[in-house]
């Protein structure tokens, strides 16, 4: 460090120091005593808790003696209002016995008052407390009546007044049960009403009235009974102020509905207040209940005195810390004082402070101690400091000019070895530097000390950025210069610009966070509102499930741990035969009776067992619950334990349901299974057999062909005929009962096909046929020849239970709209009515006539109920069957409607059995294979033949090279091992998307016959077909082909 004019470093260090190291006290200045100063903290500290604990205590006791006194004084007055009721009721009890006797009937009969007096002696009435009696006839009008006055245990005329009164009030006198308050023009009455009535027929005869007035005779009753001091002020002039507060404000509820109102009468009593209503519901008096303040009056003198226990204690608590704190804390602290006076009047560090013990007075005394060493050891280190400091530090006098400086300070300017001293601030500051520091140079006191930043300049003109800060040096009282530290910050203000880039882009990543966050957060929020919206829905869901029980389908139970009955819901108690009042108390065995598969369940030992195993006994098997009748229902149940917070068993509960509805659906879903498992094996044979009788008829065909002119040959062939078209019959019933099989279906308007179709199978029988067939019944989706053999096989069904004639009613009209009945989708419907008066259906064959090959008839197959169920479930309907036996039987179909307009038809019938295009035959079975190619050819038609699809192919493209294209391909749909029809047409509409093809098979329950064209088919021939039906199909298509060829 160069040093200027002979300073050296420790006396650099007594200057800066020197300001801040002697400041002291003056002498005028008063000290204050330690020990005065902590009385006085601990006085006003205790006060303070004093008057706090008495604040706290005084709120808290008046807030809870209060509340007490309330409290009581409620529940008094809850007492009182129960008293009343209590009256009421007790009149209504006499009141029902006196109109039950036998004795009444005969006075209205006769009208003898002797029987009445007989009956209702002075005596009786004073002994119950009745003031007056009223007996009434049916119309109202009063018969009969005696006013008692019970001061003097004597009757008296009845006020006319009275009765007037009481007489304005129909309802009273009226068959019915009235009991309450009535306010009279003599005061409030207590009254209760009953009927009269027969005692074999129940009819009512009049009503019998009784009542007691509340006045001060009563009330005074009702005191002794309750030992309160009660009073009843009447609703009438000079007391509004009474009823009047009762309408902004109220508290609890006295037992008949009303608020109740406590006030303080006085320091002494309190009052509670309760309106008493009349049987309409009016406020008509106000039952007071007086009683002394004991609770406030107590709780005042419990505050007093825990006051004056407060402050004794706080005075002694007080003296004792004071004399605490003097001997182990003041008086030490003041031998400190001295210690340290003695070290700064030496003004030297060598001095230390001497203080015995081990706490923190004498810890400040060693850290003062470590302090003066510390000072000490400073004189020596300041110097190397000073030096060796990073930092630019360096003094100017009062001018500017430079005193001293350390190294840094010489190297950062290179003047070395003194070159600094004596030369000018001004010569090293650059870029307006000096009008920064000025402010900072200027003045003699600390309020000029600050920092700012500056370029210094060095002798050879390098720049740099220093952080400026000057602290003014004192001598006698005087500024003599600045003691200056500069820091070399320009490393550092490049690091904060590159800092403040990475914060701005710390700021965007932030903001985009918190974004996110805040949406999270959003979330967050609706998920506790949701949570909320739950918490409470459940709360809401808890409170309605007491409500719940009575209503639930299922039966429930509950026993004690011994098995007897208490609790029982109403479900239960319709099912077991036996009310809830009659049921609790018993033992379960005695009103819950089981069989299973007739032998009795015992249900009592199976409560005991679960009770003492705590688990849980099922039977989900059909057992027998037998109600108080000897009716039986089929039920399933589970008994389960019941356990206290401890999870001691106090007993069991059953839950039982009935499931005979469960067991009809069930025995309905096995007979649907029954149906489908034969329908799958009635559709297999269907197919076979109608490919055997397709070659059968193709077969006839050309026998027929060949024996034209020999007529018995040709008699012999058409009976050969009518024998495949009955085949035939029966294969379309067994192709429409089979499992998945889909109607060809369309819009039809089918009034006439109801008409035609029941017309056609009555003809020659002995029956009449009905028809109210509506004129806008709306059109049905459906495959019109499936619905017309149902028609005709309902009408068939009647004319066969019919043997000896009779009526049949056929009856068609618009249903509406049905939702959730008889199994059908929701939508409007038709329904068709088929009935007749023939002898009914027994009821043990009413489930089975749908069954297939189920039948009473000697000639019938049992397959035509079954194909009508079959058929109508497949268009999405339902057959409903009504029978009465002796009466007749009612079949009514639904079929869903629709909207949609009627379709055109595409008949077979009519049109040229001939023709000359080229068709192409594919189809697996030989005989079919070889027959209908040779009868086609017969027609006229150039004719091919394939077993497969492959060969069709084949076929196809070999007559494309020879320019022999064929017209139409009649395909079979499935070909076991082989191509079917549906996989032959996707590959040859690849090669000419224009060619026309008809798919047939056996099996017509297939998909692809109800939607041939979504299979890219032109048309569909069920098997077996008559060969005409194939040649005007063949014929139709290629004419429609040749019009919209020349059309197009």
């Amino acid at each position: 460090m160069a040093l200027v004019e002979g300073d050296s470093g420790y006396e650099l260090f007594s200057r800066i120091t020197s300001p801040f190291g002697r400041k002291g006290r003056g002498k005028g200045e008063k000290r204050k005593s330690i020990r005065t100063t902590t009385a006085a903290i601990i006085a006003v500290t205790l006060l303070g808790l004093i008057f706090l604990l008495y604040i706290l205590s005084s709120v808290s006791l008046d807030s809870g003696f209060s509340s007490l006194e309330e409290r009581l004084t409620g529940d008094n007055v809850m007492r009182a209002a129960n008293a009343v009721n209590a009256e009421v009721d007790r009149l209504d009890s006499i009141a029902n016995a006196w109109a039950t006797s036998e004795e009444l009937p005969e006075f209205i009969d006769s009208g003898d008052t002797s029987v009445a007096r007989t009956i209702f002696t002075d005596g009786r009435l004073v002994d119950v407390g009745v003031n007056i009696l009223l007996i009434t006839d049916s119309e109202g009008n009063i018969l009969w009546h005696k006013y008692m006055n019970l001061d003097y245990g004597h009757q008296m005329p009845t006020p006319k007044s009275l009765l007037s009164q009481i007489a304005g009030h129909e309802d009273v006198l009226s068959n019915g049960t009235t009991k309450g308050t009535l306010m009279l023009n003599s005061g409030p009455m207590l009254i209760a009403s009953r009927p009269i009535t027969d005692p074999e027929s129940g009819d009512p005869f009049g009503n019998l009235l009784v009542g007691r007035y509340l006045d001060r005779s009563e009330v005074s009753s009702l005191s002794a009974t309750t030992q309160l001091d009660i009073s009843v002020i009447e609703n009438k002039s000079g007391f509004e102020e009474y009823f009047e507060i009762f309408a902004d404000k109220g508290a609890g509820n006295a037992a008949n509905g009303s608020s109740i109102i406590i006030s303080p009468v006085d320091d002494k009593y309190v009052a509670g207040f309760s309106e008493i209503y009349d049987i309409y519901g009016e406020p008509v008096a106000v039952l007071q209940v007086t009683e002394p303040r004991d609770v406030t009056i107590y709780g005042k003198g419990v505050l007093s005195l825990l006051i004056m226990m407060l402050v004794l204690a706080s005075v002694i608590f007080g003296a004792v810390i004071l004399v605490l704190i003097q001997r182990s804390v003041v008086s030490r602290l003041e031998n400190l004082n001295r210690e340290i006076k003695t070290v700064a009047m030496t003004e030297s560090p060598e001095g230390r402070i001497n203080i015995e013990g081990d706490d923190e007075i004498s810890s400040v005394g060693s850290a003062i101690n470590m302090m003066l060493e510390s000072i000490e050891k400073g004189k020596e280190q300041y110097s190397r400091l000073f030096d060796n400091a990073n930092d630019l530090i360096f003094t100017i006098d009062a001018d500017g000019a430079f005193v001293s400086a350390n190294g840094a300070m010489e190297k950062k300017t290179e003047l070395e070895d003194g070159g600094l001293a004596g030369r000018k601030i001004e010569e090293f500051v650059r870029n307006g530097g000096m009008e920064k520091i000025r402010p900072l140079l200027a003045g003699n006191g600390m309020e000029n000390s600050g920092k700012t930043e500056i370029t210094l300049l060095s002798a050879s003109g390098e720049e740099y950025l220093v952080e400026f800060s000057a602290q003014p040096l004192t001598g006698s009282d005087e500024m003599t210069g600045f003691f200056v530290i500069a820091r070399d910050v320009t490393a550092k203000r490049k690091a904060e610009e590159e800092l403040k880039n990475h914060r701005n882009r710390l700021r965007e990543l932030v903001t985009e966070r918190t974004a996110q966050l805040e949406h999270a957060n959003s979330e967050l929020v609706k998920e506790v509102e949701e949570r909320i919206r739950f918490e409470e829905s459940l709360a809401e869901e808890k409170e309605r499930l007491s409500v719940t029980l009575s209503s639930i389908a299922e039966g429930v139970i509950a026993t004690d741990h011994l098995g007897y009955v208490t609790l029982i819901n109403r479900e239960a108690s319709a099912k077991t035969g036996i009310s809830a009042g009659n049921s609790e108390g018993k033992r379960i065995d005695s009103i819950f009776m089981l069989e299973k598969a007739g032998r009795p369940e015992d249900i009592g030992s199976i409560v005991l067992d679960v009770i003492s195993d705590r688990k849980v006994f099922e039977i989900n098997t059909e057992v027998d619950l037998f109600d108080s009748e000897g009716n039986a229902y089929p039920v399933v149940l589970s008994v389960s334990p019941l356990t206290d917070r401890s999870g001691t068993s106090i007993g069991a509960v059953i839950v039982f349901r009935e499931i005979s509805e469960r067991l009809r659906w069930e025995e309905e879903v096995l007979r649907r299974q029954k149906l489908e498992s034969l329908g799958v094996l009635a559709g297999g044979i269907a197919h076979d057999f109608n490919n055997i009788l397709t070659a059968i008829s193709g077969n006839i065909g050309l026998a027929r062909n060949m024996a034209e002119g020999d007529v018995d040959v040709s008699s012999r062939l058409e009976e050969a005929e009518k024998a495949i078209s009955r085949a035939k019959d029966i294969t379309r019933q067994l192709i429409t009962f089979s499992k998945g099989g889909e109607p060809v279906r369309q819009v039809q308007d089918i009034k006439s096909m109801i008409r035609e179709s029941a017309e056609f199978v009555s003809h020659g029988s002995n029956v009449k046929l009905y028809f109210d067939i509506a004129d806008d019944l709306s059109n049905v989706e459906v495959d019109k020849g499936q619905i017309s053999q149902v028609i005709e096989n309902l009408v068939i069904n009647s004319i066969q239970a019919m043997a000896d004639g009779g009526n049949i009613y056929v009856q068609a009209r618009n249903a509406g709209v049905i939702s959730g009945k008889d199994g059908l989708e929701d939508g409007k419907y038709i329904v068709i009515s088929v009935r007749d008066d023939g002898s009914g259906i027994p009821e043990e064959y009413r489930e089975k006539i749908f069954d297939p090959y189920f039948t009473t008839k000697k000639s019938g197959n049992g397959l035509g109920l079954a194909s009508c169920m079959s058929i109508i479930r497949k268009h999405g309907g339902a057959v409903k069957l009504i029978s009465e036996v002796g009466v007749g039987t009612e079949f009514r179909i639904y079929l869903p409607a629709t909207e949609r307009s009627v379709e055109a038809e595409d008949g077979l019938s009519g049109g040229m059995l001939s023709g000359s295009s080229r068709v192409l035959v594919m189809d697996d079975d030989r005989s079919i294979y070889d027959t209908i190619p040779q009868l086609l050819r017969g027609y006229g038609f150039d004719v091919e033949a394939a077993l497969d699809g492959a060969e069709a192919i084949r076929i196809y493209q070999q007559s494309k090279i020879l320019k022999k294209s064929i017209d139409v391909f009649v395909m079979d749909l499935t070909v076991p091992g082989g191509l079917g029809g549906v996989e032959t047409i996707a590959l040859l509409r690849e090669f000419d998307p224009d060619i026309l093809a008809i798919v047939s098979s056996g099996y017509s329950n297939d998909p692809v016959m109800a939607d041939f064209r979504e299979y890219g088919f032109d048309a569909v021939l069920p098997k077996p077909y008559n060969i005409e039906d194939l040649v005007r199909l063949i014929n139709r298509l290629v004419s429609e082909k040749e019009k919209k060829d020349k059309t197009g």
